[in-house]
């Protein structure tokens, strides 16, 4: 598992502002005294200068502030927008079951493939995906833990959840993160020409 798997992209993305803003709050310069033979660190506003050299060197209020926001905020909307999984419109539901043509959806047309949509009388989405040639799976997309939508990620086999790195397998049982209940699995079957997907 990678250390952004491990520790989420928004908690890496906090720790890397985090350095940024000591960095540029605190503007460090390290002199090397050889009487003494240790490194001494002192900040700039403390350094003897002149008012001019003061001046040119200093960080106003403002400009810190401003600067910090260009740093902070596509940080932190990076991490959400990061979140958003799309959602195509499905077939209206009938008798209880979605009928969906192949070929209105060529996302779904090789293995690997995937969608997220919703349909007309259900509530919420579901997550169709082409795991083996002719084979279908299809879950409920609503996370468990948080309400997040999931997705298929066809490298591992897994429905994964964008928002706290919840995953599923493809019946539906948690194999990771905090989501406490599995999804619901729904049946689906194909003719290689449309897909029926029982919402029974």
């Amino acid at each position: 598992m990678s250390y952004l798997k491990k520790f989420g992209i928004r908690n890496y993305a906090i720790q890397t502002v985090l350095i940024i803003l000591i960095v540029l709050r605190f503007r460090v310069r390290i002199h090397y005294r050889s009487a003494n033979t240790f490194f001494s660190m002192q900040y700039c506003a403390t350094m003897h200068s002149s008012d001019d050299d003061r001046t040119q060197n200093s960080i106003s209020r403002r400009s810190f502030l401003g600067g910090t926001a260009l740093v902070v905020l596509p940080a932190l909307c990076g991490g959400c927008t990061s979140n958003s999984v799309a959602v195509i419109e499905l077939p209206a539901v009938a008798d209880n079951a979605i009928v969906i043509a192949l070929a209105d959806f060529p996302d779904l047309a090789a293995v690997g493939g995937s969608v997220v949509g919703k349909a007309a009388g259900r509530a919420g989405p579901i997550v169709i995906a082409h795991v083996e040639d002719g084979k279908f799976a299809a879950l409920d997309a609503t996370c468990t833990h948080m309400q997040c939508t999931v997705s298929y990620n066809p490298l591992a086999l897994a429905m994964d959840c964008p928002c706290h790195d919840s995953s599923y397998e493809l019946d539906g049982r948690v194999i990771g993160g905090p989501a406490p209940r599995p999804l619901k699995v729904f049946v689906a079957s194909s003719d290689g020409t449309t897909l029926t997907i029982t919402l029974a």
